[in-house]
């Protein structure tokens, strides 16, 4: 007899350990109210929620990427280093000489990009250097060089 009321006694104190797990604790070692229950409860829905929007939205925003064709992407990136292997007529035009005349025109200039600042997606300003010169260069999207993902690459 003394056996048996010693084993209800152990399942009584498992039974309430296995409820004391259960039971949620605040910050000063006693358990939650039911309305800070209820508040920590609409916490953890509310932030599972706030990953399954943003797990969303990544995905939205891989595929509309990936989609999205660039046509430019054989003018921007990282090259080979050319050490004037190759000989081309394009005609390169100094950062000193470039005039308020040349506004609006192509011109092909050699020179480092010393900042970008982007203004939005589609465009960003570059200050190109050579030397002691410097010059204040817009690149925006284009239907056919440039691209959103080029507009990227330069602001990096």
């Amino acid at each position: 007899m003394a056996e048996q009321e010693h084993q209800q006694a152990s399942e009584q104190v498992n039974e309430l350990a296995q409820k004391m797990e259960e039971v949620i604790l605040g910050e000063d070692g006693l358990p939650l109210s039911k309305k800070a229950l209820k508040k920590r409860e609409k916490e953890l829905e509310k932030e599972k929620k706030k990953q399954e929007r943003l797990a969303r939205e990544a995905e939205e925003r891989a595929a509309r990427e990936a989609a999205e064709v660039d046509h430019g992407v054989d003018n921007y990136g990282r090259s080979a280093i050319n050490m004037s292997r190759e000989k081309t007529e394009t005609k390169w035009t100094a950062l000193g000489e470039l005039t308020a005349e040349m506004a609006g025109q192509l011109v092909n200039v050699q020179a480092r990009v010393q900042g970008s600042r982007p203004v939005s997606g589609k465009m960003c300003f570059l200050v190109l250097r050579e030397g002691v010169e410097t010059a204040q260069a817009v690149l925006s999207v284009d239907a056919d060089t440039v691209s959103k993902k080029m507009v990227k690459f330069a602001t990096r």
